[in-house]
């Protein structure tokens, strides 16, 4: 980040440059202000593990995509990087997501898929419901598939569903036995 280029070759170290002094004008000293300026890797706070929606959602706690959002960016927080080992920042966390345009959940096996794991709706879900209510925008998202690395698939969140159902529906089929697959 301490090149000085133009923004179109650099745009991350121009965001950083002039979210450091964003950071100072707001009073922050400026090795401080250049090092939160820089924080890029944001998750759970030490020692805990998930996006805190699970209960939220198992006990029937929320009433809206907000409260998702609000629990999501609560728990996701935390900075991590630069010696820096999840420090609250949910104020720096919410500027970035609310810059996003797609969310993307790496998948890199094909032992379970994203309707039977809890982690996918969690984290994929849980980002994109932070991303809409702080920018007023759904974001777009992907799902990729990298259980085979030589060949990486990427979908939209909505064909990865698709493809999933379509997949259970045809071995529900199979199951029930050959005239019921012809369907």
């Amino acid at each position: 980040m301490a090149l000085d280029e133009p923004v179109d070759d650099n745009p991350a170290a121009a965001r950083h440059r002039s979210e450091t002094a964003y950071l100072i004008d707001q009073g922050e000293d400026a090795g401080k202000a250049a090092l939160r300026a820089g924080f890029r890797v944001f998750g759970s706070r030490p020692g805990a593990y998930g996006a805190g929606l699970q209960a939220m959602i198992d006990e029937k706690l929320w009433h809206n995509r907000a409260d998702l959002a609000d629990v999501y960016l609560d728990w996701g927080g935390y900075a991590y990087g630069a010696g820096v080992e999840g420090d609250a920042e949910r104020g720096l966390f919410a500027e970035r997501l609310v810059q996003t345009d797609a969310v993307v959940q790496n998948q890199d096996n094909r032992e379970h898929d994203l309707l039977d794991s809890d982690d996918y709706y969690q984290f994929e879900g849980g980002i994109a419901a932070a991303v809409e209510h702080l920018s007023g925008k759904r974001p777009r998202a992907y799902h990729n598939d990298h259980s085979r690395p030589e060949r990486p698939v990427v979908r939209t969140l909505e064909d990865e569903i698709g493809r999933v159902v379509a997949g259970a529906r045809h071995q529900s089929q199979m199951d029930r036995g050959r005239d019921a697959a012809r369907v």
